[in-house]
């Protein structure tokens, strides 16, 4: 049997996916500056959004379409630019710049407080 889930666990999650986050998208801007490979880091916020709902509020949600009906701020940009990653793919490098900062900053937000 596998043991129970704490809040320790949840918060540790969101702390270990937000460094992920931060270091990938940090080493995608420097080195790679690929829209693929950031629409793909947005998709991956979800699963962060989710965890750190979950330790806020004890609430599991399992889709994007009902998480963001419970979000504001920063988070529910976040979680929008996921649902609508695939635009990502198609800007060019100017306008790909204000989607790194948002995730950079918000990453660089939940490292410091979780």
């Amino acid at each position: 049997m596998l043991p129970s889930i704490d809040k320790e666990d949840v918060k540790r999650a969101v702390k270990i996916g937000a460094c992920n986050l931060y270091h990938a998208c940090c080493h995608n801007f420097l080195y790679e500056n690929s829209s693929e490979i950031l629409s793909a880091l947005y998709k991956s916020a979800f699963f962060i959004l989710q965890a750190k709902y979950f330790d806020e509020t004890n609430q599991y949600i399992s889709s994007k379409e009902e998480l963001i009906k419970h979000l504001d701020g920063i988070d529910k940009g976040i979680l929008n630019i996921c649902m609508d990653r695939k635009k990502l793919t198609a800007m060019d490098e100017d306008d790909l710049i204000i989607y790194y900062d948002k995730f950079i900053s918000w990453s660089s937000v939940l490292l410091q407080s979780y």
